[in-house]
């Protein structure tokens, strides 16, 4: 189904008067396309399908933790037929690990990344 979920964080990191918020959960969230590194789409080609030195974000087959909520893995990219850019990334998300827990016997992931849920989301200009 489409249950939605709710995950609490602090509104602001080092201003605890400041409160908390909830933040929506559900099956579809949009990430940064700076997030993203596509080994085999366009900068995937110029950099031989290596992604850069450091880089702790997701990849494809990768693991990276959405912050405040779980680590997801990508499974499949949709990508756009003329340019061949990732368009929809298909992920898991693995329950084990809601809100920072790293289950017994799993490496802990390095990357945490900032997201929306979809449906909850306001269009902006950055």
């Amino acid at each position: 189904g489409d249950e939605m979920e709710q995950f609490e964080a602090d509104r602001h990191p080092k201003i605890a008067e400041m409160g908390k918020r909830g933040i929506p959960f559900g099956k579809q969230v949009y990430i940064e396309r700076s997030d993203f590194f596509d080994v085999d789409g366009p900068e995937g080609q110029t950099s031989k399908g290596r992604s850069p030195k450091g880089f702790k974000r997701l990849l494809p087959n990768g693991n990276v933790r959405l912050r405040y909520a779980y680590v997801i893995q990508c499974d499949e990219i949709d990508r756009d037929p003329d340019t061949n850019e990732p368009i929809e990334l298909k992920c898991t998300y693995v329950p084990e690990t809601r809100a920072g827990v790293t289950p017994e016997g799993m490496s802990r992931v390095k990357g945490i990344i900032h997201w929306v849920e979809a449906s909850t989301a306001v269009p902006c200009t950055v």
